[in-house]
């Protein structure tokens, strides 16, 4: 959806950023799901789990947030603060056939406003394991992701995430407030990505198709191929790294800013043809430069 007025970008960037830091300590501490037992009775603290799991879900409301693989057989859940956690501000967990539910505590959300431990959360997978879906809902706290998974879904209200993937992904889903996003990956068939305020920089061998719309921030991305792309930036600008032999069709939209490419290509219009042009790529850029680097 274009994007015209930079100034109201802006104010937009500042509203979310403060209703971001307002909302920090009132992000649920737990949550009902349909079909699971009330979260208060769930397991708390930290736990070694022997069982398979296919899928892990997350909500976590103040607190950096590692999920990581091990060299062990294991699923371990470990939290740690600088300050004593109480009973009721443990975390819950409950596994449900080979899905795993973390949530922050068991304290409700209303209950919790100014009061929210900042906690660490780790959950390091088996050696070798591979999810079916990672999903993880974070209020105010970095995210560190380093395993492989089918689906990752994430959404991030306040903090950067760093992932780290070799194995092939169906689905990437990444929705964030205020934060940067720093990806490596190998082949994405879906890539969605979707930023408020903060940079995305990207690499991966091979995209199908990637959706990319950022408010406030700077877009950098360093792959191999990809079939098809959307990349809407308000105030920021977009850099791109490619093969030399880059076989695509940009059709660039920018109201305020230049398109500069080292690797040839053919003009027309607001169209940017790069060898036969196989792939499609629309940018659309309210303020900022497009530039296509040669790998």
């Amino acid at each position: 959806m274009k994007k015209n007025l930079t100034v109201a970008v802006f104010g937009m960037m500042a509203l979310t950023i403060g209703a971001v830091c307002l909302a920090r300590p009132v992000s649920a501490a737990w949550k009902d799901i349909k079909g699971l037992p009330d979260v208060r009775s769930w397991e708390s603290g930290n736990a070694v789990i022997e069982d398979a799991v296919s899928a892990v879900c997350i909500d976590w409301s103040a607190g950096d947030i590692d999920v990581i693989c091990g060299e062990g057989s294991s699923l371990l859940i470990e939290e740690s603060s600088e300050k004593e956690i109480p009973e009721e501000e443990r975390l819950r967990w409950y596994l449900s056939g080979s899905t795993l539910y973390i949530q922050y505590s068991s304290v409700k959300s209303f209950l919790h406003f100014g009061k929210s431990l900042d906690k660490h959360l780790t959950v390091t997978l088996p050696e070798e394991s591979r999810l079916e879906k990672l999903e993880i809902d974070s209020s105010a706290g970095d995210v560190n992701t380093a395993v492989s998974t089918e689906y990752l879904e994430m959404d991030c209200s306040a903090g950067d995430a760093v992932i780290r993937t070799e194995d092939p992904v169906k689905t990437m889903d990444l929705d964030f407030s205020a934060g940067d996003i720093s990806l490596e990956a190998g082949e994405i068939e879906k890539l969605e990505i979707d930023s408020s305020a903060g940079g995305v920089k990207f690499t991966a061998s091979a995209i199908g198709s990637m959706d990319i719309d950022v408010s406030a921030g700077s877009v950098k991305g360093e792959l191999m191929s990809f079939d098809s792309g959307e990349i809407d930036i308000s105030a920021g600008s977009l850099e791109l790294k490619l093969p030399s032999d880059a076989d695509f069709t940009a059709k660039a939209d920018i109201s305020a800013g230049s398109f500069n490419s080292d690797i040839p290509f053919q003009k027309q219009g607001k169209t940017y043809t790069f060898g036969e042009g196989k792939a499609k790529l629309d940018i659309d850029i309210s303020a900022g430069n497009v530039t296509i680097l040669e790998k």
